[in-house]
């Protein structure tokens, strides 16, 4: 009877809208250490849903917060965007992380290699995380060969620089200067024995092997009462004797070599007024018309004596002298010169 109520308002609510399409850059670029932001347009605007991030990759990109994110290797990754509501639409962006220019490459200053050998020479470059091939130059490629990679072969004395560069956008450089050392003389060749007027000059010569040797030949006499020396390797005869002439090689080898000196008086001339007929006939020296008793001595071309003897009463005198290129005849007062 009493006739008491009571009201409740309802609100329906419209149901929350769903994300239907999340947009982002296709893709970005960045250094390493570099700290950058995405931003998620969604569509449509009203729709309120949160948004989870998500990296493929942690090790190449680092998430700091939502969107904003860290490069921390060289690499390519993927940063996903995804709605969290009952659409959980996605996007994506493909994040480029690249590596530093080289700042610096490191190099020995200065290399020292024997002749023939092969070495490398690695380029210490910084920061560690720069990528950049390394191009190698080397200055003068008659000195040393690159076999590719750092590796090189050093193939004639000398010095020569290796430029390692950075093949970036940087290009830094670096530099070692390589010395090719020549190898110690191994052996040194003298004739062993060499016999030569009183008062007369002569030259001997260091034939040196391997014929790369460079160093420099010192010359020793050992009695220089009966040879003296005028300069490197040119001698004079001063007084009758024997000695030993030693070549030396200046170098941690210390090659050497000896040559056995014999310094004889001048040969008496005997004057005569034939016509002679001196030939050769391979190793024998045929003289003909000659008087007999004439003195005879057969020189080569550095003034050794390769025979020697007198016109005999025979018609024809043989001597024999051997088989050297070229001889100088002495016939009493008459001299003669005879090829092959």
């Amino acid at each position: 009877a009493g006739g008491a109520m009571a009201q409740c308002v309802v609100t329906v609510l419209a149901p929350p809208l769903i994300v239907q399409r999340i947009t982002l850059p296709d893709s970005v670029t960045y250094k390493t250490e570099e700290e950058f932001r995405l931003r998620a347009q969604v569509f449509p605007i009203t729709a309120r849903a949160h948004i989870l991030w998500e990296v493929e990759d942690k090790s190449i990109v680092t998430m700091l917060a939502d969107g904003k994110f860290r490069a921390i290797k060289p690499g390519k990754t993927t940063i996903i965007a995804r709605a969290q509501d009952a659409g959980g639409v996605t996007a994506q962006c493909v994040v480029t992380v690249l590596a530093p220019n080289v700042a610096r490459i490191e190099l020995p200053a200065t290399l020292t290699q024997q002749l023939n050998s092969e070495f490398n020479l690695t380029a210490q470059v910084s920061p560690k995380e720069a990528t950049s091939a390394i191009v190698w130059e080397v200055q003068d490629n008659t000195i040393i060969s690159s076999l590719g990679g750092g590796k090189f072969r050093a193939i004639k004395p000398g010095k020569t620089t290796i430029i390692a560069r950075a093949q970036d956008a940087g290009g830094v450089t670096a530099q070692c200067v390589v010395t090719v050392l020549a190898p110690n003389v191994a052996r040194i060749e003298l004739p062993a024995t060499l016999t030569q007027q009183l008062n007369s000059e002569f030259n001997l010569t260091a034939q040196v092997s391997p014929k790369e040797a460079t160093s420099a030949i010192v010359w020793e006499v050992q009695d220089k009462n009966i040879v003296a020396m005028l300069a490197d390797g040119k001698f004079r005869a001063i007084k009758p004797g024997t000695t030993t002439i030693t070549a030396r090689a200046q170098d941690a080898g210390g090659a050497i070599a000896k040559c056995v000196v014999t310094i004889i008086p001048p040969t008496a001339i005997v004057s005569h007024t034939n016509i002679l007929s001196v030939r050769r006939n391979d190793t024998m020296l045929l003289i003909e018309q000659a008087p007999a008793g004439l003195p005879i001595i057969v020189y080569d071309l550095t003034g050794r004596i390769l025979a020697n003897g007198r016109t005999s009463n025979d018609t024809v005198t043989r001597l024999h002298v051997g088989t050297s290129p070229l001889w100088f005849v002495v016939i009493g007062n008459k001299s003669y010169t005879l090829g092959q």
